[in-house]
């Protein structure tokens, strides 16, 4: 199934556009928006207090609701009713945008909207699609246009709504904020017509789907484990024979699934896994922690954006890697080497793998914690206490990342490391690469290397144990 997500802000023309490439393309138009006018209009109509968070959640589980899908659209259904006109009221529109701030609510929604896919594929608008319902989806697009052309539309529309209140809240609450998705279009229709706007986003959707159906970009392979479990697997099966491989060719450090636009370094590709981490929730909400933060208003030039910036981050250690690499088996060719074996290439790609996530991770610690924040009274006194840095691994052994002792001050490379382990934990990570090799690349870490990594078969004349792939670990922090 398909699913294109279509999030912006208010009167970006999201709804309009919407319907008309779901009708372009034969699929099913989902409306989000009107999922949480219909719970704002349910809660009033019962008068239940929705300024009451607990009251407004109960409500969710309470109401006896169905989706149905009516002329290629689904619609949420209450006691058999689809209130279509009594949820296009500006009182609506108000309750709406506050209730869809209460985390329970969003949750359920988010269940709910996933369960649309049972009706084929979809378009769906809002403004968390990209980023919290459907992140895994191939197909985003953001919509926006300044705020006094939006404000021009409502008018136009016979709509009096405060935008200003209306985005501010969007974009700062808690869960599933309105932001950017990862790898979206972004359009400013300020200048388009609705048939404009949907025409490039169709042409968008075509030319992924020619390329998908095309075989690129290649999926990560499977293989089966002796116990019949399916795993991912970065690399080809294992054959044990040695030919010739161009030291320039991507395929000994894999091809990237996806690229995203950052300004340093223009183009930067990233695999599936390491969209998993960036699409993580606490990923997310770091990100829109340091880049809404006040130090965005005093030092700019450090709050360019933390994503971009670990993406950055994340480029340049692989730069770097690639170039030690390639130099190195540059030097084993002078010494009649004809090549390295599918085992020797594939423990490239995974130290490579390992480098790359701890460098775009080493950037979540930065997110509350700068080095100014720091250096404050208040935050030193909290950081030195010994009890801080257990604080954060409640129910997790931290001495699997760290030597005997915990460490007596805390400070955000440690906050970066903690965030690392839960996000990897969460997303599964360890199916394709052990947490502690990505950790022990990190700052101020000590962990033992995985088996994996020790009994790799290194493309250089050392023979590996316990002791030097810690080395090796050490070496890359440095």
């Amino acid at each position: 199934m398909i699913v294109i997500a279509i999030d912006g802000t208010s009167a970006s023309g999201k709804s309009t556009s919407a319907k008309f490439v779901a009708k372009a393309l034969g699929y099913v138009y989902v409306d989000t928006g009107a999922m949480y006018r219909t719970l704002a209009w349910y809660c009033l109509k019962n008068q239940i207090d929705t300024r009451d968070n607990k009251a407004v959640a109960a409500a969710c589980n309470a109401w006896k609701h169905t989706l149905r899908c009516v002329d290629n659209e689904v619609r949420l259904l209450v006691d058999g009713y689809v209130p279509l006109k009594e949820i296009r009221t500006a009182a609506i529109g108000a309750v709406s945008s506050y209730i869809a701030t209460i985390p329970a609510v969003r949750e359920w929604m988010k269940r709910t909207q996933r369960q649309c896919i049972q009706f084929g594929n979809l378009v769906m608008e809002g403004r968390d699609i990209g980023t919290n319902v459907f992140p895994e989806t191939d197909f985003k697009f953001y919509l926006d246009a300044p705020l006094e052309e939006r404000k021009r539309r409502r008018a136009s529309d016979g709509i009096q709504e405060n935008l200003v209140t209306r985005d501010q809240r969007d974009r700062q609450r808690a869960i599933a904020p309105l932001m950017i998705p990862l790898g979206a279009r972004v359009i400013n229709n300020s200048h388009m017509t609705v048939e404009e706007t949907s025409r490039l986003i169709i042409t968008d959707i075509q030319q992924k789907l020619s390329i998908m159906t095309a075989g690129i970009p290649s999926a990560p392979t499977r293989t089966h484990s002796p116990k019949g479990k399916t795993k991912k697997s970065m690399n080809p099966p294992t054959i044990k024979t040695r030919r010739s491989l161009d030291f320039q060719s991507p395929e000994l450090f894999g091809t990237p699934s996806e690229v995203v636009i950052e300004p340093v370094h223009k183009a930067i590709g990233y695999f599936d896994h390491e969209k998993q981490v960036i699409q993580h929730p606490l990923f997310q909400r770091l990100r829109f922690i340091y880049q809404s933060d006040v130090m965005s208003l005093v030092w700019p030039g450090a709050t360019h954006s933390r994503f971009l910036h670990s993406i950055g981050t994340m480029h340049v250690a692989s730069r770097i890697f690639k170039t030690i690499v390639r130099g190195q088996l540059t030097e084993l060719i002078k010494y009649g080497h004809k090549g390295i074996s599918s085992e020797q290439r594939a423990a490239i790609q995974y130290f490579h793998a390992c480098v790359r996530l701890a460098a775009l991770l080493h950037g979540t610690g930065h997110a509350p914690f700068s080095h100014q924040f720091e250096s404050a009274h208040t935050p030193q006194k909290i950081f030195r206490d010994p009890k801080t840095f257990k604080s954060l691994w409640v129910g997790v052994d931290w001495k699997a990342y760290y030597e005997k002792k915990a460490p007596s001050v805390l400070d955000h490379e440690h906050y970066s490391i903690r965030c690392a382990a839960k996000i990897l934990e969460d997303n599964n990570i360890s199916e394709i690469i052990f947490k502690q090799d990505i950790i022990g690349i990190m700052e101020k870490t000590a962990p033992i290397p995985s088996n994996l990594f020790a009994i790799m078969p290194w493309p250089y004349r050392i023979s590996l144990n316990q002791d030097c792939s810690k080395l090796l670990l050490k070496l890359a922090k440095n």
